[in-house]
């Protein structure tokens, strides 16, 4: 699975799924650490992947986004 294919398939997800994606991301990070980008390529495509939500201004802090999206999971 290639860079395209996972950012076709995360844009033809509704919102609030994406939502959840990101969350799932930002998990599997948490758990597994961050690795450094293997070169020139890789940070160009993560560019482009964060480019998603360059213009979201709930975005803007992506931690407090993603603990209060696991609070309001959570709270279920």
């Amino acid at each position: 699975m290639n860079i395209e294919t996972v950012l076709a398939d995360f844009a033809a997800l509704p919102p609030k799924a994406q939502e959840e994606a990101a969350d799932f991301i930002a998990f599997l990070r948490a758990r597994h650490g961050a690795s450094a980008p293997a070169g020139p390529e890789a940070t160009a495509d993560a560019a482009a992947f964060c480019g998603l939500w360059r213009d979201r201004e709930d975005m803007a802090d992506a931690t407090a986004w993603v603990e209060a999206q696991r609070r309001q999971d959570w709270n279920r």
